[in-house]
């Protein structure tokens, strides 16, 4: 069985609070190398969750005077349900002044997640009170990140992508069901069997309050269902 995820991310802040539009693109050259997010200009801004998911990383990245890092940082996962070896969106928030979530919450699109700031910015830790943005990441991976332990080391450069070309863009991740899901999913549906020895026939159709959403065959070895997102919210119980 598949199941698929459509995302349409929005922006993390108001449409009113503007990129940066000198320094803060996308790909934009700075003296450490390629900016691999955007940079909201956002002054103490309450953030928004882009898409719903799993928050992975809430905590403190700090810096110094003398070199920035990214201070109170959020990262959700949007497809937190697929394996490690499949394919993961994560979106990042960093630079906030406060955090307003914690690892492991579920989050839905638009929930608050904190506050804009400049933590993590040399101005920070100089005690200058300039420098107030959102740095807002997209990480698209084929393979998912480990944040169980912390910061994961392996973070890729080449999977950050420029967010600015997902907002208000469908993205469409289809993966595998876990196999304590698919159990969960067998358990809420009803088993009518189907046999006709004449046509050498033997599966047994899936049904959902009344409705027939698939079959399995005779040696179990395919299971053919099609139910709506709300139906499968309601069996595997994920109402974030």
């Amino acid at each position: 069985m598949k199941k698929t995820l459509k995302l349409v991310f929005t922006e993390p802040v108001g449409k009113e609070v503007m990129v940066n539009e000198k320094y803060g693109k996308f790909g934009a050259q700075r003296p450490y190398g390629s900016h691999i997010g955007v940079d909201f200009l956002a002054k103490l801004d309450e953030v928004y969750a882009c898409e719903g998911g799993r928050v992975v990383y809430s905590d403190n990245r700090a810096g110094s005077e003398n070199k920035a890092n990214y201070g109170n940082v959020i990262v959700i996962d949007h497809d937190p349900d697929a394996g490690e070896d499949q394919r993961h969106i994560y979106s990042l928030y960093a630079h906030l002044d406060s955090i307003s979530t914690s690892t492991g919450t579920k989050v839905k699109k638009g929930s608050a997640i904190g506050i804009s700031g400049n933590t993590g910015t040399t101005w920070y830790y100089k005690g200058m009170k300039r420098g107030f943005h959102l740095h807002f990441e997209i990480i698209d991976s084929q393979r998912g990140f480990d944040f169980s332990g912390g910061w994961p080391g392996d973070l890729r450069p080449g999977d950050r992508k420029d967010p600015m070309k997902y907002i208000g863009h469908i993205e469409t991740i289809e993966y595998d069901f876990a196999e304590e899901e698919i159990g969960k999913i067998r358990d809420s549906l009803d088993i009518e069997p189907v046999i006709d020895l004449e046509r050498g026939i033997c599966r047994f159709d899936l049904y959902l309050d009344g409705r027939k959403v698939g079959f399995f065959d005779k040696q179990n070895k395919e299971v053919r269902a099609s139910l709506t997102p709300g139906e499968l919210d309601r069996i595997l119980g994920d109402h974030a």
